[in-house]
């Protein structure tokens, strides 16, 4: 799978902004749904100005 263009993440604690460009996004191939292919793009970090946890789970079928 293929990511064009940039997802902009924001901390909903402090409002810092995570840029992910698509050299950043890692969609991995997951099982298949009713015969099409799946994929799911994981990131968990805490945010460097208040630490707050952040969970992004991305999935496309």
């Amino acid at each position: 799978m293929q990511v064009t263009g940039k997802f902009t993440i924001d901390c909903s604690r402090c409002g810092k902004t995570y840029d992910y460009t698509p050299e950043k996004v890692n969609f991995v191939p997951t099982e298949k749904k009713d015969g099409a292919q799946c994929y799911v793009w994981n990131e968990v970090f805490n945010c460097v100005v208040c630490s707050n946890h952040i969970e992004i789970k991305y999935e496309v079928c």
